[in-house]
């Protein structure tokens, strides 16, 4: 299988961890606390993403 074709599965699996919690289309607010990331660049989502996993431990379920 191709690297891209890996990476492109790796993205959709990731994908669907994110949907769990904001909805199909990113729009909804997980947990109640978060934003809208429907409409977040690849950049800040990425950069948000990174935020996130510094600030939490790594036993947490997130």
């Amino acid at each position: 299988m191709p690297l891209s074709s890996l990476l492109a599965a790796d993205g959709a699996m990731l994908a669907q961890k994110c949907q769990a919690c904001h909805g199909v289309n990113y729009d909804k607010h997980a947990m109640g606390e978060s934003h809208d990331i429907s409409k977040y660049s690849a950049k800040k989502l990425i950069s948000k993403l990174r935020e996130i996993r510094r600030e939490t431990p790594d036993d947490a379920n997130e």
